[in-house]
């Protein structure tokens, strides 16, 4: 399965951390818990509080059967939520890793195209 994370670095390796942009809605069994983020989706965008985007998208390929792989199980019950009340199907969903993981393909932020390349 493809995901992807997305990073102010350039990175060959992605390796479980606890950072900065934690928070208290994240599922429980990442809490303290070094992970490495990942979206499955590629348009999948993020503004940090002032508005930034993070310059490389990481692309990884994760054996969907992988015993390091969860999903991120109140985002996926929140979204399928959504997807009730206002009638759409979403398919974004986040997970996390707690192990190491090499990147197969690194996307630079172009401002002009508004996208990753």
């Amino acid at each position: 399965m493809k995901l992807f994370h997305l990073a102010d670095a350039h990175f060959q390796q992605l390796h479980p951390q606890i950072g900065t942009k934690r928070h208290g809605g994240e599922d429980p069994r990442a809490v303290g818990v070094p992970v490495v983020w990942l979206a499955n989706d590629q348009a999948m965008r993020a503004q940090g509080p002032n508005g930034e985007v993070p310059q490389y998208q990481h692309e990884v390929d994760v054996p969907d059967d992988d015993p390091d792989l969860f999903i991120d199980e109140p985002f996926a019950a929140m979204m399928e939520q959504g997807d009730k009340v206002f009638g759409t199907k979403t398919t974004l969903r986040w997970y996390f890793l707690t192990r190491a993981i090499d990147v197969v393909v690194v996307r630079r932020w172009d401002a002009a195209r508004n996208d990753y390349v």
